[in-house]
């Protein structure tokens, strides 16, 4: 199939169009302001793209997918529309095209989605069930954000934001879960949501389509999770840290540059683990991915060798520049709570420490 996409260059949009190209379609597309890396990434690929939305780059596609950056008035989606060519949002591209035929399982949240992602990912991949995976941001273990694995399990970012002008429903209403993780709830994305209520309520509708056979898992440090989830037909499973929840990771120290801890549940007992990245989040971040891990039946012995083999999420916490004397991180952190989470596990891991912060507000929260 000949497929446009109306906002290519996004990273959620550049990932779907590599996707749509390795399983055989021709792939083009628009966005303004390009540049690398996902420019780079898309040529790589073999895609090609002009900047502006003339719609005389179009041709005659059998699909457009419109991104969700994409608003009334963009040339390129006043032609879709006058002409009345077969359209649709990025995440009904990703249900078409990906997800059908595939145990979905979606990580949904204010904070810690991507990196919990990542990490579950990383979990089923090293216990040899060889997933598919959608993520919000690039794994160091695999240097991609996404990957077409031939296992029956699909791992999901499931973002709660608006997918399209013409879709104004979350991105994870498409998708479809059997399996859902629910990492924590706050209000964000004032852009879209005029209170929390309005947020909850679409979790609530998220978890009523989880299959009776499926498994919901929730975070016990959120007492609004505790309360959607008990409206679940599926099985649930609470997760936190430091004894919080039926699957509980609590620190132990650091060792050198890794963080050591212990992975509390029914199943696995005490299990002693030991992860490359630090701080309490990504311990909650952990106890999540681990309580999925397990209610998948993914071996004990797997889940361990993965934390301890995860070596985190570009942009996250990331480590991007050392020296004797300085180190300097980079954080995806835009919410009061993520950006004080951030700067309290810096206090922790640097106790001795002066430490700057440098924040660059860019999300309607």
């Amino acid at each position: 199939m000949n497929i446009y996409m109306i906002g290519i260059c996004g990273v959620a949009m550049g990932s779907l169009a590599c996707m749509l190209r390795e399983i055989g379609h021709n792939v083009s597309g628009s966005d303004k302001n390009i540049y690398p890396p996902m420019s780079d990434v898309l040529r790589s690929a073999g895609i090609d793209f002009a900047e502006g939305f003339d719609p005389a780059h179009m041709g005659a596609p059998g699909l457009v997918v419109i991104g969700n950056a994409v608003s009334r008035g963009n040339p390129q989606a006043e032609h879709v529309l006058n002409a009345d060519l077969p359209y649709c949002s990025m995440a009904e591209a990703l249900k078409r095209f990906f997800l059908q035929g595939k145990e979905v399982i979606a990580i949904a949240g204010t904070h810690g989605k991507t990196t919990t992602t990542a990490l579950l990912s990383h979990i089923l991949i090293t216990s040899g069930l060889d997933p598919g995976c959608f993520i919000g941001g690039v794994t160091k273990n695999y240097g991609s954000n996404y990957r077409l694995g031939s296992g029956k399990y699909f791992v999901i970012e499931a973002d709660e934001y608006d997918s399209a002008f013409f879709e104004k429903v979350p991105k994870f209403m498409f998708y479809r879960p059997r399996h859902l993780v629910m990492t924590s709830l706050e209000y964000d994305h004032a852009d879209i949501y005029g209170s929390l209520d309005e947020i909850e309520l679409w979790f609530r509708r998220l978890v009523n389509i989880v299959p009776s056979q499926g498994n919901v898992v929730y975070s016990a440090h959120y007492p609004i999770l505790s309360g959607i989830a008990a409206k679940s037909f599926a099985p649930v499973c609470s997760f936190g840290t430091e004894g919080e929840g039926s699957v509980s990771c609590s620190f132990k120290g650091y060792n050198g540059d890794n963080t050591d801890f212990v992975l509390s549940s029914a199943e696995t007992g005490a299990l002693p683990c030991s992860m490359p990245i630090f701080g309490g989040f990504n311990l909650a971040n952990a106890a999540a991915a681990s309580a999925m891990a397990v209610r998948l039946g993914a071996p004990h012995s797997g889940i361990a060798e993965a934390l301890s083999t995860f070596q985190g999420v570009k942009r996250r916490q990331e480590l991007i520049f050392s020296s004797p004397t300085v180190k300097v991180y980079e954080d995806f952190a835009h919410h009061p709570t993520a950006v004080r989470a951030v700067l309290e596990t810096m206090r922790r891991r640097y106790p001795h420490a002066k430490i700057y912060a440098v924040y660059e507000p860019r999300s309607a929260t």
